[in-house]
């Protein structure tokens, strides 16, 4: 199992190696990753960045389990995450979480209210609010936020998150670069 999480975190910010301006808007991308726990196959994930115009973006993930693993665990992931850029500034406007097919099914909304300084979050049906200030991202939009420190230079990084009614801190640091072996080469 740590083998997968490991493998999970390195396709989150594996397209971290694409180029992002500072001050551009970001590159748009379809990627799918094939995620392997002890040489089997065990789900298939695509991800997906685009643009929704004057400054909206959006950014989708979808996850299935697959092979002998989708004999058991039959698990549908959908996140998606929906924000803007204004003067290099992110600021997320709703994120979704959709998990179906398993055991425990779980669904989450959360709105950003900029106007009224509010969060919303829907989990399950039970509704909470929490304050919104700047800086904050979704579960999702942090690691887009990654990609974008991690291209230009940042090293260490923190990133508040809403994860599901709480407040979280990510913080990461860049210790080292390793060039790895793939089958399409280093």
């Amino acid at each position: 199992m740590q083998k997968f999480k490991f493998i999970f975190c390195l396709c989150l910010i594996l397209p971290a190696s694409m180029t992002v301006a500072a001050a551009a808007e970001p590159p748009f991308f379809n990627a799918t990753y094939k995620l392997y726990s002890r040489g089997l196959e065990i789900a298939l994930m695509k991800r997906s960045l685009h643009s929704q115009g004057m400054n909206g973006y959006t950014y989708i993930s979808v996850t299935d389990t697959v092979g002998i693993v989708a004999l058991f665990h039959k698990d549908h992931i959908v996140e998606q995450s929906q924000w803007k850029i204004i003067n290099n500034q992110i600021y997320p406007q709703s994120y979704s979480y959709l998990r179906s097919g398993g055991k425990k099914p779980r669904k989450i909304n959360i709105d950003f209210d900029w106007d009224k300084k509010i969060i919303n979050n829907v989990v399950n049906e039970r509704q909470r609010q929490m304050p919104l200030q700047e800086g904050i991202l979704d579960k999702l939009l942090y690691q887009y936020a990654l990609m974008r420190d991690l291209d230009n230079n940042m090293s260490d990084v923190t990133y508040e998150v809403t994860d599901g009614g709480k407040m979280k801190k990510y913080h990461f640091i860049k210790m080292d670069e390793e060039l790895i072996q793939t089958p399409l080469g280093p």
